[in-house]
Protein backbone atom coordinates (compact mmCIF):
# COMPACT_ATOMS: atom_id res chain seq x y z
CA UNK A 1 0.00 0.00 0.00
CA UNK A 2 2.81 2.48 0.89
CA UNK A 3 4.04 1.43 -2.77
CA UNK A 4 1.11 2.57 -4.19
CA UNK A 5 0.38 6.11 -2.20
CA UNK A 6 3.84 6.57 -3.61
CA UNK A 7 3.14 6.10 -6.86
CA UNK A 8 0.08 7.98 -6.85
CA UNK A 9 1.70 10.86 -5.45
CA UNK A 10 4.32 10.44 -8.57
CA UNK A 11 1.52 10.60 -11.30
CA UNK A 12 0.03 13.57 -8.98
CA UNK A 13 3.36 15.53 -9.68
CA UNK A 14 3.83 13.93 -13.43
CA UNK A 15 0.31 15.32 -14.76
CA UNK A 16 1.76 17.55 -16.94
CA UNK A 17 4.55 15.44 -18.42
CA UNK A 18 2.54 12.38 -19.25
CA UNK A 19 -0.18 14.66 -21.02
CA UNK A 20 2.77 15.71 -22.87
CA UNK A 21 3.96 12.26 -23.47
CA UNK A 22 0.97 11.06 -24.67
CA UNK A 23 0.31 13.67 -26.86
CA UNK A 24 4.09 13.03 -28.19
CA UNK A 25 2.97 9.36 -28.89
CA UNK A 26 -0.23 10.07 -30.41
CA UNK A 27 0.75 12.17 -32.67
CA UNK A 28 -1.99 14.79 -31.64
CA UNK A 29 -2.44 17.14 -28.82
CA UNK A 30 -4.00 15.84 -26.42
CA UNK A 31 -5.82 17.30 -23.20
CA UNK A 32 -6.86 15.30 -19.82
CA UNK A 33 -8.51 16.81 -17.38
CA UNK A 34 -7.58 14.65 -14.77
CA UNK A 35 -4.43 11.50 -14.11
CA UNK A 36 -4.66 9.74 -10.94
CA UNK A 37 -3.68 6.04 -10.05
CA UNK A 38 -6.77 4.42 -8.48
CA UNK A 39 -7.16 0.96 -6.94
CA UNK A 40 -9.74 -1.21 -9.50
CA UNK A 41 -11.11 -4.43 -8.29
CA UNK A 42 -7.71 -6.02 -7.21
CA UNK A 43 -5.19 -3.92 -8.91
CA UNK A 44 -4.06 -0.60 -9.50
CA UNK A 45 -4.72 1.55 -12.51
CA UNK A 46 -3.89 4.59 -14.04
CA UNK A 47 -7.25 7.02 -14.61
CA UNK A 48 -7.83 9.44 -17.00
CA UNK A 49 -10.57 11.43 -16.69
CA UNK A 50 -12.16 13.44 -19.91
CA UNK A 51 -9.67 13.19 -22.49
CA UNK A 52 -9.96 15.18 -25.82
CA UNK A 53 -7.95 14.66 -29.03
CA UNK A 54 -7.33 17.72 -30.76
CA UNK A 55 -6.60 18.22 -34.70
CA UNK A 56 -2.79 19.03 -35.39
CA UNK A 57 -3.84 23.25 -35.36
CA UNK A 58 -6.27 22.77 -31.88
CA UNK A 59 -8.79 24.35 -34.01
CA UNK A 60 -11.39 21.10 -33.23
CA UNK A 61 -11.74 18.89 -31.01
CA UNK A 62 -11.38 14.62 -32.93
CA UNK A 63 -12.29 12.43 -30.38
CA UNK A 64 -12.79 12.72 -26.73
CA UNK A 65 -13.54 10.15 -24.04
CA UNK A 66 -14.76 10.07 -20.48
CA UNK A 67 -12.64 7.61 -19.03
CA UNK A 68 -9.69 5.40 -19.63
CA UNK A 69 -8.09 3.00 -17.22
CA UNK A 70 -4.78 1.34 -17.96
CA UNK A 71 -4.49 -1.76 -15.75
CA UNK A 72 -0.56 -1.96 -16.11
CA UNK A 73 3.01 -2.84 -14.79
CA UNK A 74 3.33 0.40 -12.48
CA UNK A 75 7.36 -0.40 -12.00
CA UNK A 76 8.22 -0.63 -15.40
CA UNK A 77 5.66 2.03 -16.91
CA UNK A 78 5.81 5.09 -14.19
CA UNK A 79 8.79 6.34 -15.85
CA UNK A 80 7.60 5.59 -19.27
CA UNK A 81 11.32 3.14 -19.51
CA UNK A 82 8.74 0.36 -21.02
CA UNK A 83 5.27 1.20 -21.04
CA UNK A 84 3.75 -2.43 -20.28
CA UNK A 85 -0.21 -2.82 -20.15
CA UNK A 86 -1.95 -5.27 -19.17
CA UNK A 87 -5.66 -4.09 -19.22
CA UNK A 88 -7.20 -1.31 -20.68
CA UNK A 89 -10.89 -0.16 -20.42
CA UNK A 90 -12.19 2.89 -22.51
CA UNK A 91 -15.65 4.55 -21.42
CA UNK A 92 -17.77 6.78 -23.36
CA UNK A 93 -15.35 7.27 -26.71
CA UNK A 94 -16.79 9.71 -29.17
CA UNK A 95 -16.14 9.25 -32.13
CA UNK A 96 -16.74 10.01 -36.10
CA UNK A 97 -16.32 7.88 -39.13
CA UNK A 98 -17.20 8.94 -43.35
CA UNK A 99 -17.12 7.11 -46.32
CA UNK A 100 -16.79 9.73 -49.10
CA UNK A 101 -18.43 9.47 -52.85
CA UNK A 102 -15.32 7.51 -53.70
CA UNK A 103 -15.38 5.11 -51.46
CA UNK A 104 -12.86 6.11 -49.34
CA UNK A 105 -13.19 5.65 -45.40
CA UNK A 106 -11.35 7.49 -42.77
CA UNK A 107 -12.03 9.22 -39.09
CA UNK A 108 -12.78 13.20 -38.97
CA UNK A 109 -10.20 15.16 -38.55
CA UNK A 110 -7.41 12.86 -39.18
CA UNK A 111 -5.25 12.67 -41.69
CA UNK A 112 -4.88 9.29 -43.31
CA UNK A 113 -1.39 9.95 -45.36
CA UNK A 114 1.52 7.41 -44.46
CA UNK A 115 3.68 10.07 -42.16
CA UNK A 116 0.69 11.34 -40.11
CA UNK A 117 -0.70 7.57 -38.88
CA UNK A 118 1.38 7.20 -35.40
CA UNK A 119 -1.81 7.23 -33.34
CA UNK A 120 -3.12 4.02 -35.20
CA UNK A 121 0.09 2.06 -35.81
CA UNK A 122 0.92 2.50 -31.73
CA UNK A 123 -2.66 1.30 -30.86
CA UNK A 124 -1.74 -2.00 -33.38
CA UNK A 125 1.86 -1.92 -31.63
CA UNK A 126 0.64 -1.43 -28.34
CA UNK A 127 -1.74 -4.17 -28.29
CA UNK A 128 0.35 -6.93 -28.46
CA UNK A 129 1.56 -5.86 -24.71
CA UNK A 130 -2.36 -6.49 -23.74
CA UNK A 131 -4.38 -9.10 -21.77
CA UNK A 132 -7.46 -7.15 -22.60
CA UNK A 133 -8.62 -4.19 -24.24
CA UNK A 134 -12.62 -3.13 -23.10
CA UNK A 135 -15.09 -0.77 -24.48
CA UNK A 136 -18.02 0.64 -23.24
CA UNK A 137 -20.78 3.07 -24.15
CA UNK A 138 -18.93 3.95 -26.73
CA UNK A 139 -20.59 6.42 -29.30
CA UNK A 140 -19.50 6.12 -33.49
CA UNK A 141 -21.03 8.55 -35.39
CA UNK A 142 -21.24 7.17 -39.24
CA UNK A 143 -21.76 9.36 -42.48
CA UNK A 144 -22.07 6.96 -45.83
CA UNK A 145 -22.09 9.23 -48.99
CA UNK A 146 -21.97 5.93 -51.17
CA UNK A 147 -24.83 3.96 -48.87
CA UNK A 148 -27.04 6.78 -47.37
CA UNK A 149 -29.03 4.18 -45.26
CA UNK A 150 -26.06 3.06 -43.58
CA UNK A 151 -25.34 6.26 -41.87
CA UNK A 152 -26.25 6.86 -38.53
CA UNK A 153 -25.19 6.49 -35.00
CA UNK A 154 -23.80 3.38 -33.93
CA UNK A 155 -23.73 3.02 -29.93
CA UNK A 156 -20.92 0.36 -28.76
CA UNK A 157 -22.67 -0.87 -25.62
CA UNK A 158 -19.75 -2.99 -25.09
CA UNK A 159 -17.00 -4.92 -26.67
CA UNK A 160 -13.60 -6.50 -25.18
CA UNK A 161 -10.47 -8.27 -27.07
CA UNK A 162 -8.46 -10.21 -25.16
CA UNK A 163 -5.13 -12.26 -26.07
CA UNK A 164 -2.92 -15.20 -24.41
CA UNK A 165 0.49 -15.20 -26.99
CA UNK A 166 -1.01 -16.29 -29.95
CA UNK A 167 -4.95 -17.18 -29.05
CA UNK A 168 -7.02 -13.80 -29.58
CA UNK A 169 -10.97 -13.35 -28.66
CA UNK A 170 -13.53 -10.36 -29.41
CA UNK A 171 -16.76 -9.65 -28.26
CA UNK A 172 -19.10 -7.04 -27.59
CA UNK A 173 -22.99 -5.97 -28.35
CA UNK A 174 -23.84 -2.95 -30.65
CA UNK A 175 -26.92 -0.75 -31.13
CA UNK A 176 -27.84 -0.19 -34.92
CA UNK A 177 -29.39 3.50 -36.08
CA UNK A 178 -32.83 3.49 -35.63
CA UNK A 179 -33.51 2.92 -39.62
CA UNK A 180 -31.33 -0.33 -39.69
CA UNK A 181 -33.60 -1.70 -36.39
CA UNK A 182 -32.29 -3.14 -33.01
CA UNK A 183 -28.59 -4.48 -32.45
CA UNK A 184 -26.68 -7.40 -32.42
CA UNK A 185 -23.72 -9.27 -30.79
CA UNK A 186 -20.29 -10.74 -31.88
CA UNK A 187 -18.31 -13.17 -30.90
CA UNK A 188 -15.02 -14.75 -32.46
CA UNK A 189 -12.09 -16.46 -31.32
CA UNK A 190 -8.33 -16.60 -33.71
CA UNK A 191 -5.06 -18.19 -33.54
CA UNK A 192 -2.62 -16.37 -35.13
CA UNK A 193 0.39 -18.20 -37.03
CA UNK A 194 3.19 -15.42 -37.52
CA UNK A 195 4.83 -17.49 -39.66
CA UNK A 196 1.77 -18.64 -42.44
CA UNK A 197 -1.17 -16.31 -41.86
CA UNK A 198 -3.09 -18.84 -44.46
CA UNK A 199 -2.70 -21.32 -41.44
CA UNK A 200 -4.86 -19.00 -38.88
CA UNK A 201 -8.06 -20.85 -37.76
CA UNK A 202 -10.56 -18.52 -36.36
CA UNK A 203 -14.28 -18.86 -35.30
CA UNK A 204 -16.86 -16.11 -35.24
CA UNK A 205 -20.48 -15.70 -34.16
CA UNK A 206 -23.08 -12.90 -35.35
CA UNK A 207 -26.61 -12.77 -33.70
CA UNK A 208 -28.99 -10.04 -34.85
CA UNK A 209 -32.00 -8.81 -33.62
CA UNK A 210 -34.49 -7.47 -35.23
CA UNK A 211 -32.30 -5.89 -38.34
CA UNK A 212 -33.91 -4.29 -41.26
CA UNK A 213 -33.14 -5.63 -44.83
CA UNK A 214 -34.02 -2.86 -46.76
CA UNK A 215 -30.55 -0.37 -46.00
CA UNK A 216 -28.89 -3.87 -47.11
CA UNK A 217 -30.90 -4.75 -50.05
CA UNK A 218 -28.16 -3.31 -52.59
CA UNK A 219 -25.69 -6.25 -51.32
CA UNK A 220 -28.51 -9.16 -51.04
CA UNK A 221 -28.96 -9.98 -54.74
CA UNK A 222 -28.61 -12.80 -56.88
CA UNK A 223 -29.33 -13.90 -59.99
CA UNK A 224 -30.70 -9.91 -60.30
CA UNK A 225 -32.96 -11.20 -57.47
CA UNK A 226 -32.78 -8.61 -54.39
CA UNK A 227 -34.06 -9.09 -51.41
CA UNK A 228 -35.87 -5.89 -50.84
CA UNK A 229 -37.08 -5.21 -47.47
CA UNK A 230 -37.99 -7.69 -44.47
CA UNK A 231 -36.63 -8.15 -40.88
CA UNK A 232 -34.13 -10.60 -39.45
CA UNK A 233 -33.34 -12.67 -36.95
CA UNK A 234 -30.48 -14.94 -36.65
CA UNK A 235 -27.44 -16.80 -35.60
CA UNK A 236 -24.40 -16.83 -37.39
CA UNK A 237 -21.62 -19.57 -36.77
CA UNK A 238 -18.51 -19.16 -39.39
CA UNK A 239 -15.54 -20.78 -38.80
CA UNK A 240 -12.47 -20.88 -41.33
CA UNK A 241 -8.43 -21.42 -41.88
CA UNK A 242 -6.70 -18.47 -42.91
CA UNK A 243 -8.79 -16.15 -45.61
CA UNK A 244 -11.03 -19.19 -46.00
CA UNK A 245 -14.86 -20.14 -45.23
CA UNK A 246 -14.84 -23.59 -44.28
CA UNK A 247 -18.24 -23.90 -42.15
CA UNK A 248 -21.08 -21.61 -41.68
CA UNK A 249 -24.15 -22.70 -39.78
CA UNK A 250 -27.11 -20.01 -39.86
CA UNK A 251 -30.35 -20.16 -37.67
CA UNK A 252 -32.56 -17.70 -39.48
CA UNK A 253 -36.05 -16.04 -38.99
CA UNK A 254 -37.14 -13.13 -42.03
CA UNK A 255 -40.64 -12.02 -41.90
CA UNK A 256 -42.31 -9.11 -43.76
CA UNK A 257 -40.04 -9.94 -47.03
CA UNK A 258 -40.18 -8.87 -50.13
CA UNK A 259 -38.19 -10.25 -53.46
CA UNK A 260 -37.80 -8.32 -56.14
CA UNK A 261 -36.34 -7.68 -59.64
CA UNK A 262 -33.39 -6.18 -59.88
CA UNK A 263 -33.44 -4.58 -63.11
CA UNK A 264 -36.96 -5.31 -63.73
CA UNK A 265 -38.93 -4.23 -61.00
CA UNK A 266 -40.80 -1.78 -63.33
CA UNK A 267 -42.10 -4.77 -64.84
CA UNK A 268 -42.33 -7.52 -62.87
CA UNK A 269 -44.31 -7.87 -59.36
CA UNK A 270 -41.96 -7.88 -56.51
CA UNK A 271 -43.22 -11.56 -54.21
CA UNK A 272 -44.51 -10.94 -50.40
CA UNK A 273 -42.34 -13.71 -48.46
CA UNK A 274 -44.55 -13.32 -45.07
CA UNK A 275 -42.03 -15.69 -43.21
CA UNK A 276 -39.06 -17.91 -43.54
CA UNK A 277 -37.51 -19.76 -40.84
CA UNK A 278 -34.62 -22.54 -40.93
CA UNK A 279 -31.60 -24.22 -39.66
CA UNK A 280 -29.16 -24.33 -42.60
CA UNK A 281 -25.38 -25.90 -42.32
CA UNK A 282 -22.91 -25.21 -45.69
CA UNK A 283 -19.24 -27.10 -45.33
CA UNK A 284 -16.63 -27.05 -47.13
CA UNK A 285 -15.43 -30.81 -48.20
CA UNK A 286 -11.61 -29.71 -48.98
CA UNK A 287 -12.07 -31.81 -52.44
CA UNK A 288 -11.94 -29.85 -55.58
CA UNK A 289 -15.51 -27.43 -55.62
CA UNK A 290 -17.21 -29.73 -53.58
CA UNK A 291 -19.32 -28.58 -50.94
CA UNK A 292 -22.44 -29.36 -48.32
CA UNK A 293 -25.47 -27.79 -47.81
CA UNK A 294 -28.35 -29.18 -45.71
CA UNK A 295 -31.36 -26.99 -44.19
CA UNK A 296 -33.90 -28.91 -41.51
CA UNK A 297 -37.09 -27.42 -39.97
CA UNK A 298 -37.90 -25.24 -42.77
CA UNK A 299 -40.50 -23.22 -42.39
CA UNK A 300 -42.09 -20.61 -45.32
CA UNK A 301 -45.22 -18.81 -46.29
CA UNK A 302 -45.14 -17.07 -49.34
CA UNK A 303 -47.62 -14.88 -51.22
CA UNK A 304 -50.10 -15.95 -48.76
CA UNK A 305 -49.82 -19.69 -48.85
CA UNK A 306 -47.87 -21.73 -45.95
CA UNK A 307 -45.66 -24.28 -46.90
CA UNK A 308 -45.31 -27.79 -44.87
CA UNK A 309 -42.49 -28.05 -42.45
CA UNK A 310 -39.74 -29.23 -45.01
CA UNK A 311 -36.02 -30.22 -44.97
CA UNK A 312 -33.48 -29.79 -47.72
CA UNK A 313 -30.05 -31.52 -48.74
CA UNK A 314 -27.74 -30.47 -51.25
CA UNK A 315 -23.97 -32.19 -51.80
CA UNK A 316 -21.79 -30.57 -54.46
CA UNK A 317 -18.73 -32.24 -56.00
CA UNK A 318 -16.97 -32.10 -59.31
CA UNK A 319 -18.69 -33.93 -61.65
CA UNK A 320 -22.45 -34.11 -59.97
CA UNK A 321 -25.28 -32.44 -57.78
CA UNK A 322 -27.24 -34.58 -55.75
CA UNK A 323 -30.62 -32.87 -54.11
CA UNK A 324 -33.01 -34.12 -51.65
CA UNK A 325 -36.09 -31.86 -50.41
CA UNK A 326 -39.02 -32.68 -48.80
CA UNK A 327 -41.26 -30.41 -50.40
CA UNK A 328 -41.30 -27.70 -53.14
CA UNK A 329 -44.05 -25.39 -54.45
CA UNK A 330 -43.63 -25.30 -57.77
CA UNK A 331 -45.92 -22.01 -59.12
CA UNK A 332 -43.67 -20.14 -56.29
CA UNK A 333 -40.03 -21.29 -56.94
CA UNK A 334 -40.89 -20.59 -60.78
CA UNK A 335 -42.35 -16.90 -59.61
CA UNK A 336 -39.30 -16.46 -57.93
CA UNK A 337 -36.80 -17.77 -60.36
CA UNK A 338 -39.03 -15.38 -63.22
CA UNK A 339 -37.47 -12.48 -60.98
CA UNK A 340 -33.92 -12.78 -62.84
CA UNK A 341 -35.95 -12.61 -66.30
CA UNK A 342 -34.90 -15.49 -67.86
CA UNK A 343 -36.92 -18.00 -67.75
CA UNK A 344 -38.13 -19.31 -71.13
CA UNK A 345 -41.31 -17.66 -73.19
CA UNK A 346 -42.53 -21.76 -72.48
CA UNK A 347 -42.30 -21.98 -69.17
CA UNK A 348 -43.94 -18.63 -68.33
CA UNK A 349 -46.93 -19.72 -70.93
CA UNK A 350 -47.32 -23.04 -69.58
CA UNK A 351 -47.71 -22.10 -66.20
CA UNK A 352 -46.43 -25.20 -64.38
CA UNK A 353 -47.96 -25.48 -61.09
CA UNK A 354 -48.40 -28.65 -58.17
CA UNK A 355 -46.69 -29.58 -54.93
CA UNK A 356 -43.45 -31.91 -55.29
CA UNK A 357 -42.55 -34.41 -52.52
CA UNK A 358 -40.29 -36.57 -51.94
CA UNK A 359 -37.55 -34.93 -54.38
CA UNK A 360 -34.21 -36.86 -54.67
CA UNK A 361 -31.92 -36.13 -57.90
CA UNK A 362 -28.66 -36.27 -59.27
CA UNK A 363 -27.63 -33.52 -62.10
CA UNK A 364 -23.94 -34.09 -64.17
CA UNK A 365 -22.64 -31.02 -64.95
CA UNK A 366 -21.48 -32.59 -67.97
CA UNK A 367 -24.42 -34.11 -69.58
CA UNK A 368 -27.39 -32.94 -67.58
CA UNK A 369 -30.14 -34.74 -65.29
CA UNK A 370 -28.74 -38.15 -64.43
CA UNK A 371 -32.11 -39.61 -61.87
CA UNK A 372 -34.92 -38.28 -60.15
CA UNK A 373 -37.37 -39.27 -57.70
CA UNK A 374 -40.49 -37.29 -56.74
CA UNK A 375 -44.18 -37.46 -56.47
CA UNK A 376 -46.39 -34.87 -58.21
CA UNK A 377 -48.93 -33.70 -56.04
CA UNK A 378 -51.73 -31.66 -57.71
CA UNK A 379 -49.63 -30.84 -60.71
CA UNK A 380 -50.93 -28.97 -64.01
CA UNK A 381 -49.30 -26.63 -67.10
CA UNK A 382 -51.78 -24.77 -68.76
CA UNK A 383 -52.26 -25.78 -73.17
CA UNK A 384 -49.36 -23.89 -75.13
CA UNK A 385 -49.08 -24.15 -79.00
CA UNK A 386 -49.88 -27.71 -79.92
CA UNK A 387 -49.49 -28.84 -76.53
CA UNK A 388 -52.23 -29.47 -74.82
CA UNK A 389 -52.43 -28.77 -70.52
CA UNK A 390 -54.42 -30.76 -67.51
CA UNK A 391 -54.91 -29.63 -63.98
CA UNK A 392 -55.10 -32.23 -60.47
CA UNK A 393 -52.58 -34.82 -62.09
CA UNK A 394 -51.52 -37.05 -59.32
CA UNK A 395 -48.14 -39.00 -60.18
CA UNK A 396 -45.00 -40.65 -58.92
CA UNK A 397 -42.23 -40.52 -61.10
CA UNK A 398 -38.87 -42.14 -61.40
CA UNK A 399 -36.56 -40.82 -63.99
CA UNK A 400 -32.81 -42.41 -65.12
CA UNK A 401 -30.40 -41.92 -67.86
CA UNK A 402 -32.21 -45.10 -69.50
CA UNK A 403 -35.76 -44.28 -69.53
CA UNK A 404 -38.43 -43.44 -66.91
CA UNK A 405 -41.59 -44.58 -65.05
CA UNK A 406 -44.58 -42.88 -64.49
CA UNK A 407 -47.12 -44.32 -62.01
CA UNK A 408 -50.18 -42.17 -62.26
CA UNK A 409 -53.55 -42.07 -59.94
CA UNK A 410 -55.32 -38.95 -60.32
CA UNK A 411 -58.98 -37.54 -59.37
CA UNK A 412 -60.99 -35.11 -61.12
CA UNK A 413 -58.67 -34.72 -63.97
CA UNK A 414 -59.12 -31.79 -66.36
CA UNK A 415 -57.58 -31.76 -70.07
CA UNK A 416 -57.30 -28.44 -71.89
CA UNK A 417 -57.27 -29.40 -75.90
CA UNK A 418 -54.29 -27.37 -77.70
CA UNK A 419 -57.57 -26.10 -79.57
CA UNK A 420 -59.17 -23.28 -77.41
CA UNK A 421 -62.52 -23.84 -79.15
CA UNK A 422 -62.22 -27.54 -78.53
CA UNK A 423 -63.92 -28.18 -75.58
CA UNK A 424 -62.65 -29.23 -71.51
CA UNK A 425 -62.46 -33.10 -71.62
CA UNK A 426 -63.23 -34.40 -67.20
CA UNK A 427 -62.21 -37.48 -65.78
CA UNK A 428 -63.37 -39.17 -62.77
CA UNK A 429 -60.40 -40.91 -62.06
CA UNK A 430 -57.21 -41.84 -64.62
CA UNK A 431 -54.80 -44.32 -63.00
CA UNK A 432 -51.48 -45.89 -64.64
CA UNK A 433 -48.39 -46.64 -65.06
CA UNK A 434 -46.09 -45.12 -68.19
CA UNK A 435 -42.79 -46.85 -68.86
CA UNK A 436 -40.33 -44.76 -71.32
CA UNK A 437 -37.23 -47.26 -72.55
CA UNK A 438 -34.25 -45.20 -74.44
CA UNK A 439 -32.71 -47.31 -77.46
CA UNK A 440 -30.37 -45.57 -79.12
CA UNK A 441 -31.85 -42.80 -80.99
CA UNK A 442 -35.16 -44.33 -80.58
CA UNK A 443 -37.90 -44.55 -77.54
CA UNK A 444 -40.21 -47.34 -76.66
CA UNK A 445 -43.47 -46.25 -74.28
CA UNK A 446 -45.13 -49.02 -72.87
CA UNK A 447 -48.19 -48.28 -70.75
CA UNK A 448 -50.13 -51.26 -68.86
CA UNK A 449 -52.83 -50.87 -65.80
CA UNK A 450 -54.35 -48.34 -67.54
CA UNK A 451 -57.98 -47.02 -66.34
CA UNK A 452 -59.99 -43.98 -67.46
CA UNK A 453 -63.20 -43.11 -66.35
CA UNK A 454 -65.64 -40.30 -66.53
CA UNK A 455 -69.12 -39.88 -67.44
CA UNK A 456 -69.17 -41.13 -71.08
CA UNK A 457 -66.81 -43.15 -71.27
CA UNK A 458 -64.42 -46.19 -69.02
CA UNK A 459 -61.57 -47.01 -70.74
Amino acid sequence: MAIFYWGASVVEKQQESITSWVSLEAGYPIEIAEIKLSWVDISPQLEFKTIKVMAKDNSAELLSLETLYFDLNVFSSLWFADFMMDEVTAIGLDITASRDSKGEFYLQGFKQDSDSTTLFSDIIRYTNKLNSFNLKAVTFNYDDQQQVSLSGRYQIERATLTHSATSWHADGQVSLPRSLGDNFEFSTNWRLNQQNTKLMTWQGVIKTNNVLISPLSPYLNWNNITLEKGLINSIITVEGLGPKVREVKLDIELSQAMLASKEMGNVLTPIGVEYFNGDFHWEDKEIGDSWLLSGNNINLSIKGEVWPETSLSVIKKPEEVMIKSDFFRIEQLLDIAALSGRLSEQILLQNPAGDIEKLEMTYLVESGLKYASLNLIKGQVTSWNDYPGITNLYANINFSEEGARVNIASKKVTVHPANKLDSLMIFDSINGVLEFEKKDKAWRVQGHDIKVENNELTL
